[in-house]
């Protein structure tokens, strides 16, 4: 009974972890899927064939050789720093509690960082879409990938814990592990993104 019960409990977890926050997106991928990636700003990622290039410049090219990296897949731009970067009046490359990284982002966007003034603290999905099944560290390979300086560790997103309010969704960039974390007390990089169109 105990082994059938326990047996029956990994299958949920495996099952929740894949329906709710999603698998890779490079393990799922499929020819015109568009999934909808519930956060802040409810933001939509589609996506439809694989590019031949994941992540360019804003014009298309590659490699990437400016402040921002375009991710052709999910059609979002993020900073090509992924060590919570910008000015020194917002704090950059410190780790931050999840209310001080909402200010942090709300800072970039009133001195209108990189040119742009609607960045926002990415979602549970927009992070985990940076994160492939094929690679061991996903912080290595992303900084393999024109990125520079993304954290081999926990980034926070926007998105709240629906069963503890007290807490939010943060994404691991090695394996790419999804876990919740006390707002007030933990402390994380916080990556900004916006749309690219």
């Amino acid at each position: 009974m105990v082994k059938h019960a326990s047996m029956f409990l990994m299958a949920a977890m495996v099952l929740v972890a894949n329906v709710t926050y999603g698998g890779s997106p490079d393990g799922a991928l499929s020819d015109h899927v568009a999934y909808y990636a519930k956060g802040q700003h409810d933001s939509v990622m589609q996506r439809s064939e694989k590019p031949a290039l994941r992540f360019v410049n804003p014009d298309g090219t590659a490699p990437v050789s400016g402040n921002v990296v375009v991710d052709q897949l999910t059609g979002l731009m993020w900073t090509k720093d992924g060590n919570s970067p910008g000015p020194a009046a917002c704090g950059p490359a410190e780790v931050k509690t999840w209310q001080a990284a909402l200010e942090y982002v709300s800072c970039l966007n009133k001195v209108s960082y990189l040119g742009y003034s609607d960045w926002r603290l990415s979602d549970v999905k927009e992070l985990k879409s940076l994160v492939s099944d094929d690679q061991r560290n996903a912080a290595a390979w992303l900084n393999a990938q024109g990125f520079n300086d993304v954290q081999a560790n926990y980034y926070w997103s926007s998105t709240p814990d629906d069963a503890n309010q007290q807490k939010a969704m943060c994404v691991g960039m090695v394996a790419g592990g999804v876990y919740s974390g006390p707002k007030e007390f933990n402390t994380h990089f916080a990556w900004p993104v916006r749309s690219a169109q």
